[in-house]
């Protein structure tokens, strides 16, 4: 189990994916001045990768979270994630100026992955640091999608939905390298959009605020749509968007990313759900109904995406939406065998989540792996319901390694969900 998380982990690094890429090199002569800038939680790793093709980079500029261990950060900005910071609007005031201070002759390579939308922000004309920290606060906890919260950041943002843009004073063309850890084919949109501008649904927006939002700050976004400084804000960016061309290269998404995994496991009948966009009581009992029918032999079941876990106690304790699907699947299939499996199927069977990002949630960890030798006397449903399953899986011997780490922000292609075994009847 562990060789086969290891080897899932390997194959979708980011050096790794870039080995699939073109990456522009057609497009590049040895005279080209080429100006690296990344933005997301694989952006160092991203940007040094991208930047050993090239024969002329003039500099190279990372946007990354605060705890990002690096050896040399002399090409770091440090921005917060997932709650915005002071140093996600400090992060996105030094990206917008570094931009600026590129020559007219210069070519821009943007590196962009998941995470950007909380590592750099800028509040919309009309509105305050302190109203855009409270709104992304209240809907990481609310069990939003990333779709619909995405939403919500581009209409309230300076700097995204191709507010960044607006700060590139060359004239050359741009060149957009894309990891994508959005789990519909709207690439586009990772990181809520700093670089690429589309035409918002105002009514869309204030649906979603009216959903997710108290009445009161959806009332306030409600007002703020309807205000001049909305208006002249969708100008801008509409303006900077027809002045310069940008070329796009996708490195790699969600359902690329299933494929590679499926490689890894060899010799098993392998049944992909795909990248899953719902609830996370929806997501166990996907899985769980597509076991009931899994044909027998030797299978993988594997899923991606991001089901998101809504809290629903006061004061949660640590834990991811891996390590909690992990706990909550394993409850179900070796404490309570919902599938009346066999004790020989059952020991052949094993469940993993992981963030391919390498950290999950508030947990210093990847994620959690599960199988019939680490079950204990501990129950697991006070941990599910504190929403604590980083604890559970903590107090487990450490020759059982349950709980998954890899080292962090070498890729974000959201979660990656592995259950493996045998089925005799």
């Amino acid at each position: 189990m562990q060789d086969a998380l290891r080897a899932i982990y390997n194959c979708l690094a980011i050096r790794e994916l870039l080995k699939k890429s073109c990456n522009f090199q057609a497009d590049f002569s040895a005279q080209t001045k080429l100006f690296i800038v990344g933005l997301g939680k694989v952006a160092c790793h991203h940007v040094q990768a991208i930047s050993e093709v090239y024969q002329r980079v003039e500099s190279k500029i990372a946007v990354v979270p605060k705890d990002f261990a690096c050896v040399s950060d002399s090409i770091l900005i440090r921005g917060a994630h997932p709650e915005l910071e002071s140093l996600s609007f400090q992060a996105a005031r030094k990206l917008m100026n570094a931009l600026q201070q590129i020559p007219h002759d210069g070519t821009l390579v943007f590196c962009l992955s998941g995470g950007g939308s909380a590592l750099t922000e800028i509040p919309a004309p009309g509105l305050d640091e302190a109203f855009l920290q409270s709104v992304n606060s209240h809907l990481l906890r609310s069990g939003i999608s990333i779709m619909e919260m995405n939403l919500i950041r581009m209409a309230l943002s300076a700097f995204k939905n191709g507010g960044l843009l607006c700060s590139f004073a060359g004239q050359a063309d741009i060149y957009l390298s894309v990891l994508s850890d959005i789990p519909t084919d709207d690439w586009s949109s990772v990181s809520s959009s700093p670089l690429l501008y589309r035409e918002i649904s105002t009514d869309q927006v204030r649906h979603v605020a009216s959903r997710w939002l108290p009445e009161d700050w959806a009332r306030k976004i409600n007002r703020f749509l309807d205000t001049s400084e909305y208006q002249k804000l969708q100008e801008t960016k509409r303006a900077a968007a027809r002045r310069f061309k940008i070329k796009t290269e996708l490195v790699a998404d969600g359902k690329q990313a299933l494929a590679y995994v499926a490689a890894q496991l060899p010799k098993r009948n392998i049944q992909n759900l795909g990248i899953l966009s719902c609830s996370f009581e929806e997501c166990i009992d996907i899985h769980i109904q597509c076991l009931k029918q899994m044909p027998l032999g030797p299978f993988a079941l594997i899923s991606g995406g991001e089901c998101p876990v809504r809290i629903t106690c006061q004061k949660p304790g640590m834990g991811g939406r891996n390590t909690h699907f992990t706990l909550a699947l394993a409850e179900k299939i070796f404490y309570q065998n919902i599938l009346n499996l066999s004790l020989q199927e059952l020991g052949e069977w094993w469940i993993a989540s992981l963030a391919t990002d390498g950290r999950d949630g508030n947990c210093p960890c990847a994620g959690a792996c599960f199988q019939r030798k680490m079950q204990t006397s501990i129950i697991p449903r006070q941990y599910l319901e504190n929403f604590d399953s980083y604890s559970f899986f903590k107090k487990m011997p450490p020759e059982h390694q349950s709980l998954i780490h890899f080292e962090e922000y070498q890729s974000n292609l959201m979660d990656v969900r592995v259950i493996c075994g045998v089925k005799n009847s």
